[in-house]
């Protein structure tokens, strides 16, 4: 039980920093070129936000 409820409140403190600092950790993340290129491209392969970024750009 005790076990349980320690690993529980771990998860919690991580995710609540997680939480906290998202756009910090997002920036960091980005900010790698190979990263980055992942991200692009696996979100230009689906048409749901493929449709909308190219929408957006040529209007």
């Amino acid at each position: 039980m005790t076990r349980f409820l320690m690993r529980t409140i771990l998860f919690s403190a991580v995710g609540a920093a997680a939480y906290k600092y998202r756009y910090t950790l997002m920036n960091r993340m980005l900010s790698m070129p190979a990263v980055r290129s992942l991200v692009v491209s696996t979100s230009m392969k689906s048409p749901l936000l493929r449709g909308k970024v190219l929408q957006n750009m040529f209007e």
